[in-house]
Parts: structure tokens; sequence; C-alpha cells
């Protein structure tokens, strides 16, 4: 995995990550070319369901989660809005050529992360309270209280010394034009 590059992504519950991710990842594997290069996302184990509007995660219980911790199964392993994420570390090292490895991570982890990757890309994706409201209640997974709570950690969000910031408030396609635009200033 030398050749590969690492970029940890993080933003709140809402801000569309999952979706820019996905969307990334497709467009990466249709065309590749100098503006954009194959990227790979790193597969999340999460203590959740799988729910048809999320990630494609390994679904786990919770107490299947803490066995696989306790032998080490994760490279990476943090707590976030009640449930239990990790990243494998087979995910960190898969033969599967590419030149970008997107994790989607936790905000509260990431210095640990930076400080473990000193030359892993940091990327916080953004949106308006009203935007991220709007999403939260439409994908109805979280009651009001849980979206109070989510709206209410973006003051913390704001001040994290990340490498890049992306906006997404347009559409999903104007996110990722810009994401696709960022990795090519990387690459020279």
């Amino acid at each position: 995995m030398s050749a590969t590059r690492l970029v940890y992504i993080m933003g709140p519950s809402g801000v569309g990550k999952d979706s820019i991710l996905n969307l990334l990842q497709s467009q990466s594997q249709e065309l590749t070319s100098p503006d954009r290069p194959h990227i790979r996302v790193a597969k999340r184990t999460i203590d959740r369901d799988l729910h048809p509007d999320s990630e494609v995660h390994e679904a786990v219980s919770p107490e299947l989660f803490v066995a696989l911790a306790n032998l080490d199964a994760f490279a990476m392993v943090w707590r976030a809005n009640g449930h239990q994420y990790g990243i494998r570390h087979e995910e960190l090292h898969s033969n599967e050529p590419a030149a970008w490895l997107l994790i989607n991570g936790s905000r509260s982890h990431w210095q640990d992360t930076a400080r473990w990757l000193p030359n892993m890309r940091s990327v916080l994706i953004t949106a308006t309270p009203d935007t991220l409201r709007h999403r939260l209640e439409t994908r109805a997974r979280d009651d009001a209280q849980a979206i109070e709570q989510r709206l209410n950690r973006l003051s913390r969000t704001r001040t994290l010394d990340v490498d890049w910031v992306l906006s997404n408030d347009d559409s999903l396609e104007v996110a990722c034009q810009r994401f696709w635009a960022w990795l090519a200033q990387q690459s020279t």
C-alpha cells in the first residue's frame, strides 16, 4: 500500500459523507484518468443494522464488536452517536490497487489517527445547520432529541484544523466535482 494515499473524511451525521463516498467510488470505477484517479473506500464495521439509505458496512452485534476489538481485529476503533465503529486491519492493507484510500472516520478520533498515520490527509465535510436538520429529519433514523444532540456538536466541528473543508450544501454532483478537483491538486 506504499503508493496509496490516505484521506480521513469526517463530518456530522447528515452531511452526506456516505453519499459522497459512494458516488466517488462509483465514478472512480467508471473512469480512471488524471483528474479521476482510482479510489477505494475502507469498509467500516459498525454495531448497527444495515439501512437501505446508508453505507454498506459490516453489521455486527455490540457483543461481537467488543469480541473483535479484544482480538485486535481493528486498526481503528471509536464510539460515536451511541455506536461502535471500526476499520479492520485488512482494509488498510488491501491488495486491491488504489491511488487513494478514503476512510470515513470520526471527528473525535482523527487526531489520534493522524499521529499514527502522519502522511494522511484530512477532509471535513460540512453543511449549514438548516441543511443538516432537513437531511436528518428526512432520513428518519433519529428522534427529535437525537437530531438536536447531533446539531449541537456542530460548534466543535468548525474549529478542527484539517487539510480541506468541503461544503456540501449544493448537489451531490457538485460536492463530488469539488472533491475530484481537490484530489487532483494533492496528486501534483
